[in-house]
């Protein structure tokens, strides 16, 4: 019987999966909500291409300005991130691609 046909413990895990198991899943799950905000990100791209120059450069005025405002939040909360994908053993590309620096 292979660890994915055991039992689980009834939260969703399977009996016998081993630490870096989960933290190659938890990348994969990692990697596809990332799949998932870049086709997002692409798709508003391309609504706000069609959109008068003024109307864009106002909407691109107004995200980096709640960037600006929030960026205390905004690192704060990528350091608990980064923190915890180095304890579930994320790969460090991955660690890498995740962490912000400041401009």
């Amino acid at each position: 019987m292979t660890n994915e046909s055991k039992p689980g413990n009834g939260r969703g895990e399977t009996r016998g999966t081993s630490v870096t198991d989960k933290a190659r899943n938890d990348q994969v799950v990692l990697e596809e909500e990332f799949a998932a905000l870049g086709a997002a990100a692409r798709k508003a791209a391309r609504r706000l291409g069609v959109l008068p120059a003024s109307v864009r450069n106002e909407a691109l005025r107004a995200m980096a300005e709640e960037l600006r405002r929030n960026i205390d939040v905004i690192c704060n909360a990528n350091e608990r991130d980064v923190k915890q994908g180095k304890r579930k053993g994320l790969s460090a590309p991955l660690l890498e691609r995740l962490t912000l620096t400041p401009a």
